[in-house]
């Protein structure tokens, strides 16, 4: 009764550790995934930076060509004034492009910081599936030692009930042979 008893548990372990053992990996994947989601986003927003990089330049370069001809041209103003204009435009779409884009990056700062805090949650909660596992692997192997203690303790005291059974018979014997000779 005792060896089903210890078997039991030691089944009962060793589903309860495969059961754990399971989660971790679940949890492994899943940190494994958001892992793989912050990289992407993180080259997403290296790339966006490049191109914010791209239109400053070209903003800038513009810029100076166009004030460079308002200053050679005094005579030709009308037609560089509206030149001008247009140049203007383009600077405004640049900047709201450019504007987008910055508001494009910040979007995706906020979702890394948001997959960031949902990794560190997945690791808080893989150590406390870890030593809860532990601890539960410790309480079990307690118990199955608590139990073979106890089965060599019966074997024992059984025993030794046998021993003083046959002592008290024995003892029992020599008085009856005592009283005899008296």
């Amino acid at each position: 009764e005792l060896e089903d008893m210890s078997e039991k548990h030691e089944k009962e372990i060793e589903k309860t550790m495969l059961e754990h053992q399971e989660r971790v990996r679940a949890y492994q994947q899943s940190l494994d995934g958001k892992n793989a989601e912050t990289k992407i986003l993180q080259e997403k927003i290296a790339s966006m930076e490049q191109v914010v990089v791209t239109y400053h330049k070209k903003a800038k370069t513009e810029i100076q060509e166009y004030a460079k001809l308002v200053d050679e041209a005094d005579e030709r103003e009308e037609n560089l004034k509206e030149q001008l204009q247009n140049c203007l435009a383009k600077i405004d779409r640049a900047r709201e492009e450019i504007d987008a884009l910055m508001n494009d990056i910040e979007e995706l700062r906020d979702e890394l910081e948001q997959k960031d805090g949902a990794i560190e949650e997945a690791d808080e909660k893989m150590a406390i599936m870890s030593e809860t596992l532990r601890n539960y692997t410790s309480a079990k192997a307690k118990e199955h030692q608590y139990m073979r203690e106890k089965k060599k303790f019966l074997a024992t005291e059984k025993t030794l009930r046998t021993e003083l059974s046959r002592l008290e018979e024995k003892h029992s014997l020599l008085e009856s042979d005592h009283e005899a000779i008296r």
